[in-house]
C-alpha cells in the first residue's frame, strides 16, 4: 500500500490523508521495505540468523511505535490497533524461532 496509495493507508492507521511530501516519502518508504524482504527473503537451507534478527527487530519497533501513537495521538485510524498487535506477534515469533533454531 504504501508504494500505490500511502495516504489511504495513513488514513487507515492514522485517521488522516497525507501531504505530497508525506506521499512521496511514503512511497519511498515503500521501496525501502521492498528492499528489506529482498534481503531477507529465506534461502533453500535455513534462514539467515542476521535477517530473522532484522525482521523481529523491525516488528517490535513498528508495534512499539504504532503503540505510543494509539496512546498519545488523537488521530487514530481503524487499522492502528490491529497493525500493531500484528507486528508485535510477528515480532514474538520472529524471536521464539530465532531461539528455536540456536538450541
Amino acid at each position: 500500500m504504501l508504494l500505490f496509495i500511502p495516504s489511504q493507508l495513513a488514513r487507515l492507521l492514522f485517521g488522516e490523508m497525507l501531504t505530497a511530501a508525506g506521499e512521496t516519502t511514503g512511497r519511498l518508504a515503500g521501496i525501502a521495505l521492498l528492499a528489506f524482504v529482498f534481503a531477507c527473503w529465506p534461502s533453500r537451507t535455513a534462514p539467515a540468523p542476521a535477517a530473522v534478527h532484522a525482521l523481529s527487530t523491525f516488528n517490535l519497533a513498528c508495534a512499539g511505535l504504532l503503540a505510543w501513537h494509539g496512546l498519545s495521538a488523537t488521530a487514530t485510524g481503524p487499522l492502528l490497533w490491529p497493525a500493531s498487535a500484528l507486528h508485535g506477534a510477528l515480532g514474538i515469533v520472529l524471536l521464539w524461532c530465532q531461539r528455536a533454531h540456536r538450541a
